[in-house]
Formats: C-alpha cells, structure tokens, sequence
C-alpha cells in the first residue's frame, strides 16, 4: 500500500463553483481522503474516475490518495504473464468548473459521448451530453 498527499491552498486555485480530483490510473484499488475524510472508494486501475471535493475544501486541504495493490476477487486480472505494479502511474489533476458543467461524474468520461456511424462516403454522428446543474442553459451542436 502506498500513500500519496498534497496540500493544496484554495487561494492558488482558480475561481469556480465545483472542484474535482480526477484519477486517470491508479492500480488496483485506491481511496481517496480530503482533510482525513474518506471520500471515495474505486477498484480498477486502468480507468479514470473523479470524486467532487468541493464540500471539504479549506484554506488548506491536504489530500490523500491511499492506493492499494494487493491481489482481490474485484479487480482484473488476477493472474497474467506482466508484473502488477500498484500506485499512481498517471496524472492526478484538480479540475475546476461553473455550477453548470459536462457532468465528470458519468463513467469516467468527460461528460459527452460522440458515436460516428461511416455510412459509405457520409457519416452520421449522435450526440449525447451529460449536464450536471443544467437548469435553463442550452446545449448546441453544430
């Protein structure tokens, strides 16, 4: 098990209504603490998740990532022909947005899903946008 802190100053950080800690790879299992507040638990080290931190920022907030590599009956692969290593392995970054926002607590994504379909020399593209707080803001594709 290893642990990982930083302890950030709200003054140093941008002006906005919502902060994240985003996750992008930390193997296998990993808990994150905000001012020795246990406030997210995710398996898996190979996918990004995001805990909204906003309630428990200070002044100063130390933030801890507690990653854990030992093996369990939740997180694949058990067995494989690679060495497991275990800790943070990609970025860890703070995301700062407005009170209406791409939703980043949908799946690890950034809150919109784009699926092109090639139809011979044409494509069609759906869209779908996740809006956390969407209130009357409107969304336009064009």
């Amino acid at each position: 098990m290893g642990n990982y802190a930083k302890v950030i100053k709200k003054a140093d950080l941008p002006e906005a209504d919502c902060y994240y800690l985003e996750i992008n790879g930390a193997a296998s299992s990993a808990d994150v603490y905000v001012n020795g507040k246990a406030m997210a638990h995710h398996d898996g080290g190979f996918s990004t998740w995001r805990v909204n931190i906003t309630e428990e920022l200070t002044d100063e907030t130390l933030i801890v990532v507690a990653v854990d590599n030992a093996a369990n009956s939740t997180v694949y692969p058990q067995v494989a022909d690679f060495t497991f290593y275990g800790g943070l392995y990609r970025n860890v970054n703070l995301i700062c947005v407005n009170e209406t926002h791409f939703d980043l607590e949908t799946w690890g994504t950034p809150g919109i899903h784009v699926t092109p379909i090639v139809e011979g020399e044409n494509a069609k593209v759906t869209v779908e946008a996740f809006v956390a707080n969407q209130g009357d803001a409107q969304i336009r594709y064009t």
